[in-house]
């Protein structure tokens, strides 16, 4: 199974403005999980089908909706390993 990573970044934003962002992509089937924040970017894992520009596109779809200016990026991998990867 194919997984994405979309990592999104907003522009002079509070945490708080990350709700509505997060809130659209968990419906959609993404999940974060406390730590996936990195300074000011947040980082969503999906795992199903679905191709990098549609993801992105559902993601620019909720960024904008903070009216804050925003960054984003997919990735696609079938598959991944780490060890002794923190963060």
């Amino acid at each position: 199974m194919k997984s994405l990573t979309l990592r999104i970044e907003l522009m002079d934003a509070s945490e708080d403005d990350y709700l509505p962002v997060r809130t659209a992509l968990e419906r959609s089937g993404f999940s974060g999980a406390p730590g996936a924040t990195t300074g000011r970017t947040v980082r969503y894992t999906f795992n199903g089908e679905g191709d990098v520009e549609a993801i992105a596109k559902l993601a620019q779809q909720s960024a904008m909706k903070t009216q804050k200016h925003f960054l984003i990026f997919v990735s696609s991998s079938a598959g991944k390993t780490g060890m002794g990867i923190a963060g």
